[in-house]
């Protein structure tokens, strides 16, 4: 089970404006494995923490969580980036989105998604990201690509010895710098899901204030029944 492609980083850039985005992937396919995709996934779940390497430490501050589970938010401690806040905003049996909190340097995402190819069990990272500045460029081309390779290769393998399967291929690392049309796609997508996640969160909030308001209301008219003679 190993296959890395890689989509999110941008390479070409001109001084004084914003670098372009770029999308990683990396993906690993597992044969023999008894495990479904969604198994697979669910393990990939309910174990994040101990699968991911130590190189992205995902104990970095307290009380960070250590499970996948929608609308948390959880740190990281990334190569030469330090500590990033990325929120669960999607979740499903078979994929995960992380976005990057808003206001952190680092504006991008990361997706994790299993599926199932004939016999073949296979798992992506699909990393999105744009530096913030020359400098963030910089760093990022020396010294985090590497790292990161290696980092998604690590948990790839933990997941193949999860699967009980063998790997059909070596991890393979891909990579685009996206244009202007596919940058404004990737976008639109990211903002969906953060916009759908807080319409979600609205309506359980409004539903909550409403239940509670009638439960008030219930209460009010007992008390007022009880003090009647």
């Amino acid at each position: 089970m190993r296959r890395q492609r890689r989509a999110g980083r941008a390479h070409d850039h001109v001084y004084g404006q914003v670098m372009e985005p770029t999308v990683t992937g990396t993906q690993s396919g597992s044969n023999g494995s008894q495990l479904t995709a969604d198994d697979l996934f669910a393990r990939f779940r309910m174990r994040f923490a101990e699968l991911m390497p130590v190189t992205m430490d995902v104990r970095a501050e307290p009380d960070t969580p250590l499970v996948l589970e929608k609308t948390s938010t959880i740190t990281m401690k990334l190569p030469v980036r330090g500590n990033v806040q990325v929120r669960v905003e999607e979740l499903t049996a078979r994929e995960a989105v992380l976005i990057t909190v808003a206001g952190h340097p680092l504006a991008g995402a990361v997706r994790f998604l299993a599926e199932q190819v004939g016999d073949l069990l296979r798992f992506q990272v699909q990393l999105y990201d744009r530096p913030a500045n020359l400098a963030d460029w910089v760093l990022m081309r020396a010294l985090g690509e590497s790292v990161q390779a290696s980092s998604w290769e690590i948990m790839l393998q933990k997941l193949l010895a999860e699967s009980g399967g063998s790997a059909d291929k070596p991890v393979q690392h891909d990579e685009e710098t996206l244009d202007g049309d596919k940058t404004e796609r990737v976008e639109a997508w990211l903002r969906d899901l953060i916009l759908a996640r807080k319409r979600e969160q609205n309506s359980a909030a409004t539903a909550t204030t409403t239940k509670k308001s009638a439960k008030h209301e219930r209460a009010e008219s007992t008390l007022g029944e009880d003090a009647m003679i």
